[in-house]
């Protein structure tokens, strides 16, 4: 016998965006200008999501979803999303040498708990165009900034996750309905934090340039999920602002061009960067499971890889492995059995580089070339757990 079967997703997504943004010039002095800007935006989103599946078609050749003899509508789904902000920021500018920068944005978003109608996020930021003083005489640098800033921004919950909701079912008597999920009335957005500090430098009438940064900030109130208490009387999972976590890195970039005529020009570029994070809270817990083998643990990367690391086996002549042994994390070997959870690494690189080199020659021709590198990380390698553990095509 042969049974056929077919699955139907369909996904529309539509977004609505509408913004406006006013600003207005002040020359205060002759040498000082001052540039007030206000604004707002309004985003709405709309997805529709229906997964339809059929199967034991009545006959060949029939390949409607309404002619199967079994079929359901798996999921059928209509989410919407509004998002409303307004923004205030205010610059001025001191002989176009100095800048300082300062605004604050109010978000609304219909995720939200009651508690969270309105979240401020402030940013300031100060630059100063150092090349600009008459007392800087470099002769190889011909444009140089000194620059930072502090900044706020957020993520909302997913849509409906601060709502208890519930799911239809069969009835005595028709329709009704069930717990399906317990929601969090308290449950706001996840905020993230950062401070910057950096340069930016032209060399050599800019054929060549330079452009720093530094960074260090973090998160805050990261919505996270957590197990619900049976007696509730709803299942799976809660979301929750639980977590928080710090980070740290820099951003480098050099370009330059050493060859330059009428029909060539031969361009160099090399970037680099830096990424490390740690978590540092998760709601009182020493860690979270993400999945399988990835947990958040306080004190480590987020995401990491967590598991027994093995250490030695003994290959009998049958070809049966005995005697796995794995580290106890203090430099010794226990049966694996009894082997304790370890940190493997991390999931994602914490440093990143390439390197480009570009020709451009006759106008209208140009050879590009990129070596990229992502170092510092481990990734799961499914072609050999497959090879191996279950297919046992290796030795």
């Amino acid at each position: 016998a042969h049974s056929r079967y077919k699955n139907v997703l369909t996904s529309d997504t539509r977004l609505f965006p509408s913004s406006y943004v006013g600003n207005l010039f002040l020359p205060v002095t002759t040498n000082f200008r001052s540039t007030t800007s206000l604004g707002g935006d309004i985003i709405k989103r709309d997805v529709k999501y229906v997964n339809g599946y059929g199967a034991d078609f009545p006959a060949p050749g029939v390949t409607s979803l309404s002619s199967t003899t079994a079929r359901q509508i798996a999921e059928q789904t209509d989410t919407l999303d509004n998002t409303v902000g307004v923004f205030a920021q205010e610059e001025m500018a001191w002989r176009d040498r100095v800048f300082i920068t300062g605004g604050v944005r109010l978000d609304n978003n219909s995720a939200f708990g009651k508690p969270f109608r309105n979240v401020y996020y402030p940013k300031v930021s100060g630059a100063w165009v150092l090349s600009e003083e008459p007392f800087l005489h470099l002769p190889a640098v011909n444009t140089l900034k000194l620059r930072a800033a502090y900044g706020e921004s957020g993520q909302a919950p997913l849509p409906y996750s601060a709502n208890a909701t519930f799911a239809a079912v069969p009835g005595p008597f028709g329709a009704a309905v069930t717990p399906s999920s317990y929601g969090n009335p308290d449950l706001g957005p996840e905020r993230g934090y950062e401070t910057e500090f950096g340069f930016d430098a032209g060399l050599f009438h800019d054929r060549a340039g330079i452009e720093f940064t530094y960074y260090f900030g973090g998160t805050k109130d990261a919505i996270l999920s957590q197990q619900l208490p049976p007696s509730l009387g709803y299942p799976g999972t809660q979301y929750v602002n639980a977590g928080s976590l710090t980070k740290h890195g820099f951003e480098l970039a050099l370009h330059g061009t050493p060859y330059q005529s009428t029909n060539t020009e031969w361009t160099l570029g090399l970037n680099l960067s830096t990424a490390d994070n740690k978590v540092t809270n998760i709601h009182g817990l020493d860690y979270i499971q993400a999945s399988t083998n990835i947990r958040h643990v306080v004190g480590y990367p987020v995401g990491s890889w967590f598991g027994k690391k093995v250490t030695g086996s003994t290959l009998n002549s049958d070809g049966s492995v005995t005697d796995v042994m794995c580290s106890d994390g203090n430099g010794g070997n226990v049966a694996c059995g009894s082997a304790p959870v370890l940190f493997l690494g991390r999931t994602l690189p914490n440093f990143e580089g390439s390197a480009t080199s570009t020709l451009r020659f006759f106008k209208n021709f140009q050879f590009f070339v990129m070596v990229d590198s992502k170092r510092g990380y481990k990734k799961l390698d499914g072609n050999a757990r497959v090879r191996c553990h279950i297919f046992d095509f290796c030795e």
